[in-house]
């Protein structure tokens, strides 16, 4: 009875050399042919530096108290001030002003619902205080005039 052996299968395959470069060389192709004829979207991001004053907790007594949860620490303030900065610039008032801007720059805005810009945003911060804003697109030129007319108005806000 014949057993299976990774080393039988790997000496197998290097007398086969010339079938495993062709596939290799194959599939290369083919990648490179799907990605030409399907292209992925672009990622057009910005960073945003915000500085978090922690030392100005006790000046806030009056605005902790408004919100939907109360930081209970310094790092639950600073959480609580990185979140309050995401919940502006993913505000109605700040998309749709972004989106009038960009209707007014280019007439392919037109097509784009509010909906739809906010499903291609994304925003998250990866140390504290700097941010990154991105848009998703198509079309490259599209995606970094969303996201420096989102800093724009995000930043006015």
């Amino acid at each position: 009875m014949a057993s299976w052996s990774l080393k039988d299968e790997f000496t197998r395959a290097i007398n086969h050399w010339y079938l495993v470069l062709g596939l290799i060389i194959l599939g290369g192709f083919l990648g490179f042919g799907l990605s030409s004829i399907f292209p992925g979207p672009y990622n057009a991001s910005v960073d945003l530096y915000v500085g978090i004053d922690v030392t100005r907790v006790n000046e806030m007594e009056y605005l902790i108290p408004m919100a939907k949860t109360e930081p209970l620490n310094l790092d639950d303030y600073k959480n609580w001030q990185l979140k309050q900065l995401s919940d502006i610039f993913y505000s109605d008032s700040v998309l749709n002003q972004t989106l009038l801007a960009l209707k007014a720059k280019e007439p392919a805005w037109n097509d784009v619902s509010l909906i739809n810009f906010r499903t291609n945003l994304d925003i998250y911060w990866y140390d504290t205080g700097i941010w990154r804003l991105e848009y998703l697109s198509t079309d490259p030129v599209m995606a970094e005039d969303a996201v420096s007319a989102w800093l724009n108005t995000g930043y006015k806000q």
